[in-house]
C-alpha cells in the first residue's frame, strides 16, 4: 500500500502488510505500528462508497465500538478520515478464526463449547445493551474464536458495521427506502425485516439463529433468494434443534434457542442478562463449568448469581475444547459421551491434563527446550507443526541465536515477528505452511545470510521483499515459481549462491535476469527443464559452479551452456540426453576443475575421452556409470585428483591403470571384482589414496552446492 492509496498520515504510522478481508464497504488490513511494533488491523471504507450514507453507516460503527470496553468486543483505536475523506477505524488485531469458518470446516459446535461461547457474547451484547448500542447484525462471521494465551479460547465480537446508538442518530434498520438491507437475510428478526422499531429484543432473535446454526451446522431458514429468507422470518414458525439433527443436547437447551427465535418479541428472551445466565445454568447443570471466571457485569450488578461462580472445570471436557481449537478434534458422539464421563476435578489438574493433547503447548516447550539448551555457534531446531503463536515462546528469552530452523511449521507468517529482533544468520521453513505474509517479516532480519524455502506456497512477488537484505543463500527448490520470481531474487545483490531447482516453470527469460547479480556463483537447477534457449541464458552468467542434475538438457543445448568461461564445476548427473557428442563440449571450459557425472548411464569408456582436452579437471564423479576398465586407462594417463567410481564394473586391471595417474590422491571404489593383491599392491604403491566402498553413498555436488 502507498500513501497515496491510504494517506499520508496512515502510512506515517503504520506499515500495511496484508489484506485481512475485503467486503462490499471496505477492506481491513493488518498492519503495523511503526514506533510501538504493535499489530493492530485497519478497517477502511472503500472508495467507491463514498457517498453521505455509507460514511455515516461508517461513522456509526466506530462511535459505536468507541463506547464499549469489553473483553469480548473488539477494541477500537482510533478513527478518522484520511486526507482523501475516507474513512478509517485502527482496531485490536486478533489471531483465531470466525465462527463461521469453524462450522464450515468442522461442522456444528458441540453444546459444551456453544454454551460457553454464547454465554460470552450474551454478556458482550449485555454491555453494549447497556450503553445503547444495538449490534443488528449478528452472524457467525462477525464472531471470532481466538486463542487466549491459557490454552481455552474464547469469543469476540468483531464487527458492528451497522450498529444502532439508542440515544444518538438512529441508523435506519430492515429495508431502506433504497432497497438496501441492513442486516444478514439469514439472521434478521421480523421486525427489522418488516423496517418497525427495534430494540434490544432483535440482537435476541439473531443470537438465536446464530445459535441454531452453531448447534446444527445448518441455518433456521433457506431460500433461494434473500427476500425468500426474509419472508420466512417473518412468516414462518422457526424449527427446534432437535427437528434438523439427531444430536442430544444438554436440557432446556432446545427451548431456550426455540425462545430466542420466537416472532413476537414479547415471547422472547426480554434480555441478554437474562440469555447469559440461562446459558450458564444449562452449562452448570450439564456438568460442565464455565471457564472459571464471571463476566464482570455479573460479579457487580447481579449477586444471586454469585454463588455459581465456578473455579473447576471437567477433565474431559476442557481436553477435548483444546483439540477443537487446534483443529485435531477427533472425538465422535461427543454429547452421548460426554454425558456419561463427566467428572469434575480441580482446575489445575485439568490443565495439565489438558496439556498432555494440546499441540501449542507441546509446541512452546520444543521451542524452549531448543534455546535453554543453545550456546554460541549452535543451532535451534523444532521440526514440528508449531503455529504462528507457538513461535511468541522466542520472545521470552535473550535474542542470541544466529541460526534457527522451522521445518514443517504450520506457521502462516505473522509469528515471525518474534524472530526479528534475534541476529538470525540462517533461517529454514523448508515444508512450512508460510505464504508470502511471513516475507513481510522476514524483511526486517536485517542480518540474515542464508534463507531456505523449499516446497512452500509463495508467489513470485513475495521475493521482492529480499532485495535489502544481506542474503548470501538462498534455496527455493519445489516452490512452482516463474520467471518473475528470478527476476525479483535478481534484486538481491549480495546473493552467491541460488538453489531454484524443481520449479518446471522457469525459462530463459527468467535466467537471463540472473546476469544483473554481480556476485552469483552458484547455481542449482535440479530437474529443470533446459532447452537450448535457456542453456544459451545460463552461459551468458559468470558463475563458478552449475548443477544441472536430472535436467532436459541435451547435446546441443549443453553446447551454448559451454561458453562460460569462469566455470569451475559442472554437474550432468542422471542428464539422459547427454551423450558423448556432448561431453566434447565441456573443452571449451577453460576453467573446468570439476566434473559430475553420476548416474549418467549412457556415458560409455569412449566418451570419457574428453577429459584430455580438460588439462585442469581435477575431480570426476562416474558413480553409477557404465564405464569399466577401458576408462580407467585414459584417466591413468591424465592429472586427476579425485575419482569416484562406486560400480561392480572395474577390476585388477582398472585399478592397474589407476597406477599412472600420478596425480591422484584419492579413488573411491567397489571392491567387488577386485582381489586383495590388487588392491594390498596399490595400497604398497600409493598409500593412502585407495579408498574401499561397498555401499556407503558419497555426498555428491549438488548437495554441497
Amino acid at each position: 500500500m502507498t500513501s497515496s492509496e491510504v494517506g499520508f498520515e496512515l502510512a506515517r504510522q503504520y506499515e500495511f502488510l496484508s489484506v485481512i478481508a475485503s467486503g462490499g464497504m471496505g477492506t481491513v488490513y493488518e498492519a503495523r505500528h511503526l514506533v510501538l511494533n504493535q499489530k493492530v488491523a485497519i478497517k477502511m471504507m472503500q472508495t467507491e462508497r463514498l457517498d453521505d450514507k455509507h460514511v455515516t453507516r461508517f461513522r456509526h460503527e466506530a462511535e459505536a465500538l468507541a463506547a464499549l470496553e469489553h473483553s469480548n468486543i473488539i477494541h477500537v483505536r482510533d478513527y478518522g478520515l484520511t486526507e482523501n475523506g475516507q474513512p478509517y477505524m485502527v482496531l485490536d488485531y486478533v489471531e483465531g478464526m470466525s465462527m463461521s469458518q469453524m462450522i464450515q470446516s468442522r461442522g456444528p459446535i458441540p453444546a459444551m463449547f456453544a454454551l460457553e461461547f454464547f454465554a460470552q457474547i450474551a454478556d458482550a451484547l449485555a454491555h453494549a445493551h447497556s450503553r445503547g448500542v444495538l449490534h443488528q447484525d449478528l452472524k457467525p462471521n462477525n464472531i471470532m474464536i481466538c486463542e487466549s494465551g491459557k490454552m481455552v479460547p474464547y469469543a469476540k465480537l468483531i464487527d458492528f458495521g451497522i450498529a444502532k446508538i439508542i440515544n444518538g442518530e438512529a441508523t435506519p434498520s430492515g429495508l431502506t427506502n433504497t432497497g438496501d438491507i441492513l442486516g444478514s437475510p439469514a439472521y434478521m428478526s421480523p421486525e427489522q425485516a418488516n423496517g418497525r422499531s427495534i430494540d434490544y429484543r432483535t440482537d435476541i432473535y439473531s443470537l438465536g439463529c446464530v445459535m441454531f446454526e452453531a448447534l446444527t451446522g445448518v441455518i433456521p431458514f433457506k431460500g433461494s433468494t434473500a427476500l425468500e429468507i426474509v419472508a420466512q422470518h417473518i412468516n414462518t414458525p422457526a424449527p427446534k434443534i432437535t427437528d434438523v439433527t439427531i444430536s442430544e443436547f444438554p436440557h432446556g437447551l432446545a427451548q431456550l434457542v426455540a425462545r430466542c427465535l420466537e416472532k413476537d418479541p414479547a415471547a422472547r428472551i426480554q434480555s441478554m442478562e437474562e440469555l447469559r445466565d440461562s446459558l450458564l445454568d444449562i452449562l452448570v447443570k450439564a456438568g460442565a463449568a464455565t471457564t472459571g471466571s464471571r463476566p464482570e457485569q455479573d460479579k457487580t450488578k447481579d449477586g444471586r448469581h454469585s454463588q455459581k461462580k465456578v473455579v473447576i472445570v471437567c477433565c474431559i471436557g476442557i481436553s477435548l475444547l483444546i483439540l477443537l481449537t487446534n483443529g485435531i478434534l477427533l472425538v465422535k458422539k461427543y454429547e452421548a459421551e460426554t454425558a456419561r464421563q463427566l467428572q469434575v476435578i480441580k482446575s489445575d489438574q485439568t490443565a495439565a491434563a489438558a496439556a498432555q493433547y494440546d499441540g501449542n503447548v507441546i509446541a512452546r516447550q520444543l521451542i524452549k527446550e531448543q534455546i535453554e539448551k543453545w550456546r554460541p555457534g549452535g543451532e535451534i531446531k523444532v521440526d514440528y507443526e508449531n503455529r504462528d503463536k507457538d513461535l511468541e515462546e522466542f520472545s521470552h528469552y535473550p535474542a542470541v541465536a544466529t541460526f534457527v530452523s522451522l521445518e514443517n511449521s504450520n506457521a502462516k507468517g505473522p509469528g515471525l515477528a518474534y524472530l526479528i529482533r534475534y541476529p538470525l544468520d540462517f533461517l529454514s521453513l523448508n515444508d512450512a505452511s508460510i505464504t508470502d505474509r511471513a516475507f513481510l517479516e522476514i524483511k526486517h532480519m536485517k542480518k540474515l545470510n542464508q534463507l531456505q524455502v523449499d516446497n512452500v506456497s509463495l508467489t513470485d512477488a513475495a521475493f521482492s521483499n529480499l532485495e535489502d537484505l544481506p542474503l548470501e543463500r538462498l534455496s527455493v527448490r519445489l516452490n512452482r515459481i516463474h520467471d518473475e520470481a528470478l527476476k525479483n531474487i535478481a534484486r538481491i545483490r549480495t546473493l552467491k549462491h541460488l538453489q531454484c531447482g524443481k520449479n518446471d516453470q522457469l525459462t530463459a527469460k527468467g535466467y537471463s535476469e540472473l546476469k544483473s547479480l554481480p556476485n552469483l556463483q552458484n547455481l542449482d537447477l535440479l530437474d529443470n527443464p533446459i532447452d537450448v534457449k535457456a542453456a544459451k541464458a545460463i552461459g551468458q552468467l559468470k558463475i563458478s559452479s552449475v548443477n544441472l542434475t536430472n535436467t532436459s538438457i541435451n547435446d546441443e543445448a549443453l553446447k551454448e551452456l559451454c561458453a562460460m568461461p569462469y566455470l569451475h564445476n559442472i554437474c550432468l548427473g542422471d542428464c539422459k540426453s547427454v551423450s558423448g557428442a556432448g561431453m566434447k563440449y565441456l573443452a571449451n571450459l577453460p576453467e573446468l576443475d570439476t566434473v559430475n557425472l553420476e548416474g549418467a548411464k549412457n556415458i560409455t569408456d569412449r566418451d570419457v575421452e574428453f577429459i584430455k582436452a580438460c588439462p585442469k579437471l581435477k575431480t570426476l564423479d562416474l558413480r553409477d556409470t557404465d564405464v569399466t576398465d577401458k576408462a580407467m586407462e585414459w584417466i591413468g594417463n591424465t592429472n586427476i585428483k579425485t575419482l569416484y567410481l562406486l560400480r561392480d564394473n572395474i577390476t585388477d586391471r582398472g585399478l592397474t591403470y589407476l597406477l599412472k595417474d600420478k596425480a591422484l590422491r584419492s579413488v573411491e571404489v567397489s571392491s567387488v571384482h577386485l582381489s586383495k593383491e590388487a588392491i594390498d599392491n596399490f595400497n604398497k604403491l600409493r598409500p593412502g589414496v585407495l579408498r574401499i566402498n561397498n555401499g556407503e553413498r558419497h555426498k555428491s555436488f549438488h548437495e554441497t552446492l
